[in-house]
């Protein structure tokens, strides 16, 4: 299906801020220079269009500085002249600047509410989206070969609840036989911690009738893990088969008779599939079709060669075609998403799409999956940008008109009521009701 961005008309020329990561006083660098190089990318990009009045790249230090480091874009009086073009990393301040924008009527791009790999997984199941069975190890575990054993059992209860295969089965290691996992980092991003080793193949212990896997190995990588990155690690289900990258992208428009004053319309960009070509040699060593940290930041390393993301992706059926599309899209909607995001999915031999997780923002450096996909789709990075822009500002002037109007109807009957008390409160609840999109 194809799908290209309309020309937009700002309703005012807006102040573009394009916010990232500052360096914290101590001078240490959180902003790698790559991300430095795509905010660069994406402000001069922004400024090739004479109906933006000015684009700004703004450092953030940690989301409560945003009143004063705006403060020189920033009126109250014309709160949409001024959009926030979303570039921030941290998990934390990405919250604190969301819950900011919304006090003071700011736009922003990408504003849905950042999450986690346990959250995210967690919404997705409860929408029937299939993810791959896991459990965790908590960071800090004083007894960690029991803190392991007890995250299996809680994988083999996933897989005997969720999948069909196995669903009211009272699974054990000796019954389910040989488990593959892969353990990562609950808290990280862009593969940090992932190598091949992270790949185990689990065999039932005989020592014990099968009643528990031989854990030593996984037990190992978990500590290293966790005394590298100090956080607790996910152990999941490892879905062997093919990997594909999913790109959506959303375009808002005006329109008075759709719901809410606008249409929005998000769409599945050419499918990309990381395609693997190891040598002989790496195929001798086990190597497993997985997205390491080598694979994706050190393209001359083994699995820098080995890996290549592929876009449009070749030989996919239909029937694939719309098991990929409808299982991006529902992760999409699960978590109300916005404006744009890469999910990741894994297929296995019976092409079941499994999600991995999604990205949101994803990374829009020229050479990263979804600038390749809008390329292949035949959408401009200046026009994409612009469209985002244009999301970030319709969509808090329509807010903003659901709030006034019910506002409007809460004074109304209040004051017919004549209770100072109750008008307070049904103002204050209505306006946080229609922020949180229960109106």
């Amino acid at each position: 299906m194809s799908f290209t961005l309309s020309p937009v008309t700002f309703a005012t020329r807006p102040t573009v801020l394009v916010v990232f990561e500052a360096p914290p006083e101590d001078g240490v660098q959180l902003t790698s220079d790559s991300a430095l190089d795509e905010v660069h990318l994406v402000a001069n990009a922004l400024r090739q269009f004479p109906d933006i009045k000015e684009v700004a790249e703004v450092p953030i230090r940690n989301g409560l500085d945003l009143a004063d480091v705006i403060r020189p874009y920033y009126d109250p009086a014309k709160p949409y002249q001024t959009v926030l073009f979303n570039m921030l990393e941290n998990l934390p301040v990405q919250r604190t600047i969301g819950a900011l924008c919304e006090t003071m009527d700011l736009p922003v791009t990408d504003s849905t509410y950042p999450l986690g790999k346990m959250e995210m997984k967690a919404i997705f199941r409860a929408h029937g989206i299939r993810v791959p069975a896991g459990g965790i190890i908590p960071y800090g575990t004083t007894d960690l070969v029991a803190s392991t054993h007890a995250c299996l059992t809680r994988l083999l209860k996933d897989l005997s609840y969720y999948e069909e295969d196995y669903r009211a089965q009272a699974l054990t290691p000796g019954k389910f036989g040989t488990l593959t996992v892969i353990a990562k980092n609950v808290g990280s991003d862009g593969s940090e911690g992932i190598s091949q080793a992270n790949v185990i193949v689990l065999q039932p212990n005989p020592a014990d009738g099968g009643a528990t896997y031989q854990v030593q190995a996984l037990v190992d990588l978990v500590r290293s893990l966790q005394g590298t990155y100090h956080q607790t690690v996910l152990v999941e289900q490892f879905i062997e088969g093919r990997e594909f990258n999913l790109s959506l992208l959303e375009k808002w428009t005006e329109d008075p008779a759709a719901p809410g004053g606008a249409r929005r319309e998000a769409h599945v960009l050419p499918l990309a599939e990381i395609e693997s070509h190891p040598t002989a040699e790496a195929l001798a060593h086990g190597f497993r079709n997985v997205v390491t940290y080598e694979a994706k930041w050190m393209s001359e390393s083994h699995d820098g060669m080995a890996l290549e993301r592929r876009v449009p992706a070749l030989n996919v059926s239909p029937t694939l075609a719309e098991e990929l599309r409808g299982a991006a899209l529902g992760a999409w909607h699960a978590l109300g998403l916005n404006d744009y995001a890469r999910v990741d999915i894994r297929v296995d031999s019976r092409e079941r799409a499994y999600v991995l997780e999604a990205n949101f923002p994803p990374c829009i450096d020229p050479d990263a999956g979804f600038p390749c996909a809008l390329h292949e789709g035949g959408i401009a990075f200046p026009d994409f940008l612009r469209q985002m822009v244009f999301n970030a500002q319709l969509r808090a002037s329509l807010n903003r008109q659901r709030i006034s109007k019910v506002r409007a109807s809460v004074l109304k009957a209040a004051a017919a009521l004549g209770d100072v008390i109750a008008l307070n409160k049904c103002k204050q609840h209505a306006e946080a009701a229609v922020r949180s999109g229960e109106q």
